[in-house]
């Protein structure tokens, strides 16, 4: 992604001067910081778009490459030079090609205090750090911390001082320095980096994370900490005390005296410490159950989305819970096995809930659509359940793969695409999804005709065929001349993927289902398009220019819009809340009883209307899956296309 801060510029007359953003500050060393100026127009000229795409992101870097060996080669005596060399032993870094970056690092070795010098000193400690230094490491880079100003260089900086400290055994230092990685980090890295922050802290001891989180609880915002750094310490130890079953951990978690909690997206899983009530029929007030995969590995990241989402439509974690409407939310992990959906409901329902939000997959949907029609409960699935139909107590808020890969496999076609590469989860296959789609739609019948090649499907899982080449068949996608990705994935394979074609300079277009959308890769020769269902994918490249208000305050508040699963989390939640609204507050187990309030829930649910992100529609109404039409959006686009509408 481009830098921010100070730019280059040329000084009019016969005096031309490029000023790195490393030269906005002095550096390291006695005497005065020299600034890094360009000697020509041309020169100056060449360094605009390296400087212009520098990037925190070494993928991103290291499509830099050609560029900057190209400007050694033609400016090698140049103002400019140390600081591109400089950039040029960062991507041999990125590469892990010590030697190489050694080699560049040793002709810096005369630099003159001033930016570009620390900019290179940043380099000697990652390489220090990864030839088993990081102690030299981090001590190199002490004293670099509050003195890079330009936004780039100091997140290059926050990022190895947290991992030298890391490796150092530096745990307390190295917590603090990822506090204020996470806080100074712009919006488009905030994702990326604190998925580095929480590998990070999975190698940090118990004990120094249980004595990091005592001093934020006990401490507040008078511990310096930021709230997002307690919530992933917090979601660390939750992690902990779940694997191994430590009740003591998971109580001290979620104890009333030990401050604000923060448990995000584990609360449900440390709560589950009474007695189960699985079988018993009654109903606590307006509570919601919710059923989440949280023990899945492969549908962890999707279960913690659609926790947030609901957290958010349900305004929680409340201060005051004597405040706001009473409503409630229990949950319960699944893990992600269909086998485990009918006591996982079944015990929610034991707890009292009146409404149960379920199932991200097609096969656990129809196992909890039975249920809650065999039960007469109130039941909310995330994904359309296979072969069973809801009719009377259950929802379906999501949409069929069927839908999303015919809106793109449509679009496709219609921009002329004759070789379409699938990309899948493991074990994913989209032809028969494909041809399914194909049924009644004449642009996506070529697809079953044989006028449109479908590649064989590539899976996430690939493996690269020798250590430090591509996981994904780039190149031989560019022999046999392929120009269209249906990406039906999870997001973290579809920047993995954007990624590696954009190193590769490939060209065409990337089409992504709701589930793969979201990742902030781009590619400056690939279109990229994505479903869109109702608000997602949110395109604003501010939260100002968010139309939403709740979306926008949810960006603001996150740093980052709703995924899918955040929107439906969102929308399941806020359409169960406004069902439950009227019912009394009191817990009953009464027969009776408990099949009014849930008949009441159900009838409510038909009429209820709220403004919800993933389709234009206010609600079920009397149909028991929520209408939406589905669109083509762009996200990155190398031309226009307008927005196309399903059929």
């Amino acid at each position: 992604m481009p830098r921010t801060g100070c730019r280059s510029f040329a000084l009019a007359g016969s005096l031309f001067v490029a000023l790195s953003a490393f030269s906005c500050r002095g550096g390291g060393g006695a005497g005065r910081p020299v600034a890094s100026i360009a000697s020509s127009t041309e020169a100056a000229a060449a360094f605009e778009p390296i400087e212009e795409a520098w990037s925190t992101d070494a993928n991103e870097r290291m499509i830099l490459r050609s560029r900057i060996v190209s400007f050694l080669a033609q400016f090698p005596a140049d103002g400019l030079a140390p600081l591109v060399r400089t950039y040029l032993s960062m991507v041999e870094l990125d590469r892990r090609d010590l030697k190489a970056a050694e080699f560049q690092l040793a002709q810096l070795a005369s630099l003159p205090p001033g930016a570009t010098h620390d900019l290179a000193e940043i380099a000697r400690a990652e390489d220090l750090r990864l030839r088993g230094q990081p102690d030299a490491a981090f001590e190199l880079l002490r004293p670099l911390v509050g003195k890079v100003v330009d936004p780039t260089s100091r997140a290059i900086l926050q990022e190895e001082v947290s991992l030298a400290a890391v490796e150092a055994r530096r745990e307390y230092e190295a917590i603090a320095y990822m506090d204020a990685w996470l806080r100074t980090a712009t919006e488009e890295d905030h994702d990326a980096v604190r998925e580095k922050v929480k590998a990070a802290l999975v190698t940090e001891p118990e004990t120094v994370l249980v004595n990091a989180l005592r001093a934020m609880r006990s401490g507040g915002a008078a511990s310096g900490y930021g709230r997002e750094i307690q919530l992933l310490v917090t979601e660390r130890l939750a992690a902990v005390a779940l694997s191994r079953n430590d009740s003591d951990l998971a109580r001290w978690l979620v104890s009333a005296d030990s401050g604000s909690p923060l448990l995000g997206d584990a609360e449900g899983a440390l709560g589950e410490l009474a007695t189960t009530k699985r079988g018993l029929a009654s109903v606590d007030g307006r509570t919601i159950g919710l059923v989440l995969p949280t023990g899945s590995s492969d549908l962890r990241d999707e279960a913690a989305a659609i926790m947030r989402g609901a957290a958010w439509a349900l305004e929680l974690p409340r201060s005051d819970e004597s405040k706001g409407d009473h409503t409630k939310l229990v949950t319960r992990d699944d893990g992600g096995d269909a086998n485990r959906v009918e006591p996982t409901m079944s015990e929610l329902a034991g707890e009292g809930a009146v409404v149960i939000l379920a199932a991200l997959d097609p096969l656990s949907a129809a196992r909890a659509v039975t249920w809650g029609e065999r039960h007469g409960v109130v039941v909310i699935t995330f994904a359309v359940p296979k072969d069973v139909p809801p009719h009377d107590w259950a929802f379906s808020i999501g949409v069929t793969r069927e839908a999303e890969i015919g809106t793109l496999a449509e679009e496709l076609v219609s921009r002329g695409q004759e070789l379409i590469v699938p990309v899948v989860p493991p074990g994913g296959s989209p032809a028969g999804t494909l041809q399914r789609a194909a049924a009644g739609n004449d642009p996506v019948q070529a697809l079953s005709k044989g006028t449109v090649q479908l590649e064989p499907p590539v899976e996430c899982d690939t493996a690269a065929a020798q250590s430090g080449e591509a996981r994904f068949p780039v190149e031989a996608w560019k022999k046999e001349r392929a120009h269209a990705w249906l990406v039906d994935a999870p997001s973290e394979c579809a920047r993995d993927l954007v990624r590696q074609l954009a190193i590769a300079q490939a060209q065409g277009v990337v089409a992504f289902t709701l589930d793969a959308t979201g990742g902030s890769a781009r590619a400056p020769l690939l279109n990229m398009i994505a479903v869109r269902a109702g608000e997602i994918p949110v395109t604003a490249t501010s939260p100002a220019a968010i139309k939403d208000a709740g979306i926008r305050a949810w960006t603001e508040n996150a740093g980052a819009p709703p995924n899918w699963w955040a929107a439906l989390g969102h929308d399941a939640a806020l359409l169960a809340r406004r069902a439950v609204a009227d019912l009394p507050l009191d817990a009953t187990s009464d027969g009776p009883e408990v099949t009014r309030r849930r008949a009441r829930a159900k009838a409510a649910l038909i009429a209820v209307a709220a403004r919800l992100w993933t389709t234009a529609s206010a609600g079920f109404g009397s149909a028991h899956s929520l209408p939406r039409t589905l669109e083509v959006t762009e996200l990155w686009s190398t031309e226009p296309h307008a927005p196309r509408p399903s059929h």
